[in-house]
């Protein structure tokens, strides 16, 4: 089966277009106007958000808080790009609030892509990504909406016992990254970092 990506919420086209003096220097002219037209397959889906405190008093991963709407695409040298623009669930996209994100998560995002339709392959995946800034993780996530089976593919880099690429259910990557939010809670039991 292929992979499927969630919609984007409505108005998330003129958040791009009100974008577009952000855009104009780094997007080559045909990207920018795919991406305005929303063509091209730019479009990756949302992100999710969790907080080290949440993953250490045992939240699944898939509970996190949608933050962001993410596109992948080349810049004018034909790097890949992420444009974020934020979101809420209950208030949808944000009036001017795309971002350009550059740097070893987008890159590893573009690599890991054809793997992901290779796990989506035998079940009905929607394609999100789950992001622990506290924790330095960013990874795929195939959400299996049926079972609630779902698969985390993190991203490079990664936090140290987690590897890049590999696939993992939730439990079996909730249990490194508890550790490594106990480890934080021991170092600044205050929170206060």
């Amino acid at each position: 089966m292929p992979l499927a990506r969630k919609e984007p919420p409505a108005g998330i086209q003129e958040v791009i277009a009100d974008s577009a003096s952000l855009l104009d220097p780094i997007l080559d002219a045909a990207t920018l106007q795919l991406l305005s037209e929303n063509e091209g397959g730019f479009f990756l889906g949302p992100i999710y958000n969790l907080g080290a405190d949440e993953v250490l008093n045992g939240a699944s991963l898939s509970s996190g808080h949608l933050t962001a709407w993410t596109y992948l695409l080349p810049d004018a040298e034909g790097r890949p790009t992420g444009l974020e623009i934020a979101a809420d669930e209950r208030k949808g996209v944000s009036p001017r609030s795309a971002q350009l994100v550059r740097g070893p998560f987008i890159e590893s995002t573009a690599q890991v892509m054809r793997r992901l339709d290779e796990l989506a392959a035998a079940r009905p995946y929607t394609l999100r990504f789950l992001r622990i800034p506290a924790l330095g993780l960013f990874a795929s996530w195939l959400r299996d909406d049926l079972t609630q089976a779902d698969i985390f593919v993190p991203l490079a880099p990664t936090p140290r016992g987690i590897n890049a690429g590999e696939a993992y259910s939730g439990e079996k990557l909730a249990q490194p990254l508890r550790a490594r939010a106990q480890n934080l809670a021991t170092q600044d039991p205050e929170g206060d970092s």
